[in-house]
């Protein structure tokens, strides 16, 4: 790869300088701002800040950042809001206690604040998305539920490459396990001493990624194991 140059790193530090600097602003006055939006797609960072209150707009340390945001192709746009970040947050901490998981029986979620609507996004498989809807809907607009969309089946489990030596070998070879009813897999690894985790395609999931061979994966499809890796 080719080094892009002196100037390319100056502006990069700039725009990084500025970005943070704007929101640490954001985040230590939470009753004024809703958040900071970026988009870094081109050469030019452009930055989106959510307020509630207009008079952000003359803040001397907002100022000082359009200042510095002049010497590194770095756009800042103002843009009233409806909703504080405070406002958000507590919302977002609602959900939380309200454990959606435990209590309509979905399997997997994925939360988080949208600035530019000003509402809490939460993505859950399709099938419970009228049921979080109604679960929330003493939020109004403050909450946003959506689906997952449909199934990749192209999806594939992450693996470990490196060496092996000292992990525990399951009678059932994970590739061997794809297919199978997941439940009789997960019975079987777990009555081998396994941590069997389960993660269903409809539903938002993230991997865990640390190295533990006592640990299996499976990713389940239909009642089906879709794939499956050790650690």
């Amino acid at each position: 790869m080719t080094d892009p140059g002196s100037e390319y790193w100056r502006r990069q530090a700039v725009q990084l300088e500025v970005y943070n600097g704007l929101l640490r602003i954001v985040e230590a006055d939470p009753d004024r701002f809703t958040g900071l939006v970026g988009d870094n797609s081109g050469e030019t960072m452009r930055l989106t800040i959510h307020a509630v209150d207009p008079t952000v707009r003359d803040d001397e340390r907002i100022a000082a950042q359009v200042a510095q945001a002049s010497k590194g192709d770095v756009e800042i746009t103002f843009v009233d809001s409806r909703r504080s970040l405070r406002e958000l947050t507590a919302v977002q901490a609602d959900i939380i206690r309200q454990n959606p998981l435990q209590e309509n029986g979905s399997r997997g979620i994925e939360l988080w604040i949208d600035a530019a609507a000003s509402t809490v996004c939460v993505r859950v498989a399709d099938s419970a998305v009228d049921t979080m809807r109604r679960q929330f809907a003493h939020h109004g607009d403050g909450v946003t539920v959506v689906g997952n969309g449909s199934v990749d089946l192209s999806i594939r489990l992450g693996r470990h490459t490196g060496p092996r030596e000292g992990w525990p070998v399951p009678s059932l070879a994970p590739d061997d396990a794809i297919g199978r009813p997941f439940e009789e897999v997960a019975a079987l690894y777990r009555s081998e001493g396994f941590r069997v985790e389960i993660y269903h395609l409809e539903d938002p999931f993230g991997e865990e990624q640390s190295l533990d061979p006592d640990r299996v994966t499976l990713l389940v499809h239909d009642g089906k194991v879709h794939d499956a890796t050790q650690s």
